[in-house]
C-alpha cells in the first residue's frame, strides 16, 4: 500500500523565530545577543527592555535574569522591603546594557 504524504500529515515542525540585539556595555565592543521570540525568556526580556521588572520571591524571573547575565547582559539588582504581603524583601532587576534591536531570525525545528 503506498502512502502519500502531505502536508496535511506532516509532523509540525514549526520554525522557531529568534530576535537579534546588539549590546552595547560601556566601552567595550559590542555584541549580539539572541532570544526566542514566543518564549517566557522573551517576556521577561521585553519587561527589562521597558525599565525595572520587580521580581517578587513567587516568580521564576531570577532564573531568566541569571541566564542573561550569563550571555552578558549587565543587570542590576536593587533590594527594596516590603511589608504588606509578607516579603520583607525583594529584588528589583534594572538593565544598564545599552539594546538595540537587529532583526529576526528563523530557525529550524528543534
Amino acid at each position: 500500500m503506498n502512502e502519500q504524504i502531505n502536508e496535511t500529515n506532516q509532523p509540525n515542525k514549526r520554525k522557531q523565530v529568534y530576535l537579534a540585539y546588539e549590546v552595547q556595555n560601556g566601552e567595550g565592543e559590542p555584541f549580539t545577543f539572541r532570544i526566542k521570540a514566543h518564549s517566557r525568556y522573551m517576556e521577561t526580556f521585553t519587561r527589562l527592555l521597558h525599565g525595572p521588572v520587580p521580581a517578587p520571591a513567587l516568580t521564576r524571573r531570577s532564573d531568566h535574569i541569571f541566564v542573561f547575565r550569563k550571555a552578558g547582559l549587565i543587570i542590576e539588582t536593587e533590594m527594596r522591603e516590603q511589608r504588606k504581603n509578607g516579603n520583607e524583601r525583594y529584588g528589583v532587576y534594572h538593565l544598564r546594557s545599552k539594546i538595540r534591536p537587529i532583526q529576526a531570525e528563523a530557525g529550524g525545528a528543534q
